[in-house]
């Protein structure tokens, strides 16, 4: 199967997303001083700006925790969303559930 036959968009690139380039975006959102918050804090009131952050783990817990040693060094919260079917993980796995954890640590 194509590209073009299975719907990909032709200028994405899974390599043009790098962990530099993801910093890089979180610092725009805060030069641009967008407040990040997370679902909990969606009903109340924001006077400024603001990003609901989230991440749906549906390939590598181990890419998933490498943004969010990130996120914690650039002082941002976000949400992730673990796939419990994934076919690429196992959350029953000891590597991968101590993954869940130390992101719900960061």
């Amino acid at each position: 199967m194509t590209n073009s036959e299975n719907n990909i968009d032709k200028d994405f690139n899974i390599n043009s997303f790098t962990l530099s380039e993801y910093r890089s975006l979180i610092r725009l959102a805060k030069d641009k001083k967008y407040k990040f918050i997370t679902y909990d804090e969606i009903n109340t009131k924001h006077l400024s700006p603001y990003i609901l952050w989230r991440h749906d783990c549906d390939f590598s817990l181990n890419r998933a925790y490498k943004l969010a040693v990130i996120e914690r060094e650039e002082g941002i919260r976000s949400t992730y969303f673990v796939n419990m079917h994934c076919e690429f993980y196992n959350v029953f796995e000891k590597t991968q559930s101590e993954l869940i954890f130390k992101i719900l640590d960061i």
